[in-house]
C-alpha cells in the first residue's frame, strides 16, 4: 500500500485494509471469487483434401487410358497451308495481288512453321529428333506400300501403314470387291522430274508442322506434306497373276502403258507422341492444294493473325 494513502487512514480502517490484503494475497486462484471463464472445447474441422488442378486431372486420365484407345486421326491441323504448283497460282501478269498474297502466305506460313517445329522438338519436349531428312524418303516408301497393299487387298499391311480413318475407308473399298475378282495391279512407272515438275526427285515438302495437345503433357502430333509427282497406272487383270501365261502377261504389260496417268499427289503423313515417346510415320490421308478462296474464308489465314494467334488457335480444336 502506497505510505502516503496509508498515514491518511486511522488506525482501525489501516487494520481492517491490512487483514483484506493478507487474506487475498494467500488466496488461490482456483479460490478465488471471481466467476471462472469456461473455455468451450475446441472443435477440430476435417481437413479438406488438396483438390487436383484440372490440368493435373487430364494428365492422370491420360495417363491411365492405353495408347490403343485413342483415335490417331484428329483431322487435318488447322492452317496448314499448302501451296499449289505453278501452273495452278495466279498469274503474275492477270492478278498480281492475288499471286502476291499466296506468296506473302507461303513464306509466311513457312517461316511459322519451322519455329513451332523447333519449339516442339527443342523446348517443350526437349533432345526430340526433328527427322527432317527422312520426311522425302518414309513418303516415298510408304506412298508405294499403301498403294500395293490396296491393290493386293493386305487389311492388315494397310492398318500398319495408314491411320484409322483412311483405313476404315480403304476397308470399306475392298470389302465391296466380288470375291472371286482378281487382285488389282497397282505400277509406278516413274516419277516425274525435272524439267517436268521443279524437283530432282519427284518428292518435295511443302508443309511440316507440330502442336502439343492441349490438356496433356507429353502428347503431340506432328504431320508433314509431301507433294508427289508421279507416273501410275491401276488395272484390273483378267485373273490371278500367277496364273497368267507369257502372252497374257505381255497384255497386261501393255494394258498398263495405256493407261498411265500422271498424278500429283499430296499425301500427308503423320507421326504421335505419347507420353513423350514419339510413334512411326503413318499415312494419314491425301489433301488439297490451299486456293485464293481457303484464303478468303478460312480465318486461319485471315490478315494480322500472329504465330501466338495460330498456335492458340491450333490447340484451341
Amino acid at each position: 500500500m502506497n505510505p502516503s494513502i496509508r498515514r491518511t487512514l486511522p488506525s482501525s480502517t489501516r487494520s481492517v485494509v491490512f487483514q483484506w490484503a493478507s487474506k487475498c494475497s494467500s488466496r488461490q486462484f482456483s479460490q478465488s471469487s471471481c466467476r471462472a471463464v469456461v473455455k468451450a472445447p475446441l472443435v477440430m474441422k476435417p481437413k479438406v483434401p488438396a483438390q487436383m488442378s484440372s490440368k493435373t486431372r487430364m494428365d492422370e486420365t491420360m495417363r491411365g487410358i492405353a495408347r490403343n484407345m485413342v483415335p490417331d486421326d484428329l483431322g487435318l491441323l488447322p492452317g496448314t497451308f499448302v501451296r499449289p504448283v505453278w501452273k495452278n497460282l495466279p498469274s503474275i501478269f492477270l492478278e498480281p495481288k492475288m499471286r502476291w498474297r499466296m506468296e506473302w502466305m507461303y513464306w509466311k506460313s513457312k517461316v511459322q512453321n519451322f519455329v513451332s517445329l523447333l519449339a516442339f522438338c527443342k523446348y517443350i519436349n526437349k533432345k526430340l529428333p526433328m527427322r527432317l531428312r527422312e520426311r522425302k524418303r518414309r513418303a516415298i516408301e510408304l506412298h508405294k506400300d499403301m498403294y500395293n497393299h490396296f491393290a493386293s487387298g493386305s487389311l492388315g499391311a494397310l492398318q500398319e501403314t495408314c491411320c484409322n480413318g483412311l483405313y476404315q475407308t480403304f476397308a470399306a473399298r475392298i470389302s465391296r470387291r466380288p470375291p472371286t475378282s482378281p487382285v488389282l495391279v497397282w505400277k509406278l512407272h516413274k516419277y516425274l522430274r525435272f524439267p517436268h515438275s521443279m524437283t530432282i526427285s519427284g518428292a518435295r515438302v511443302v508443309s511440316d508442322r507440330a502442336a502439343a495437345l492441349p490438356g496433356a503433357d507429353g502428347m503431340g502430333i506432328r504431320q508433314v506434306i509431301v507433294r508427289i509427282q508421279s507416273r501410275q497406272s491401276l488395272i484390273t487383270p483378267s485373273a490371278l497373276v500367277s496364273q497368267l501365261g507369257e502372252q497374257q502377261i505381255q497384255e497386261l504389260e501393255n494394258q498398263q502403258q495405256e493407261k498411265q496417268k500422271d498424278c500429283t499427289e499430296y499425301i500427308v503423313l503423320q507421326r504421335m507422341m505419347w507420353g513423350g515417346k514419339d510413334g512411326d510415320w503413318k499415312v494419314w490421308g491425301l489433301t488439297e492444294e490451299t486456293t485464293i478462296e481457303d484464303l478468303d474464308t478460312n480465318p486461319m489465314f485471315a490478315p494480322g493473325i500472329s504465330l501466338k494467334d495460330r498456335l492458340e488457335m491450333m490447340t484451341s480444336k
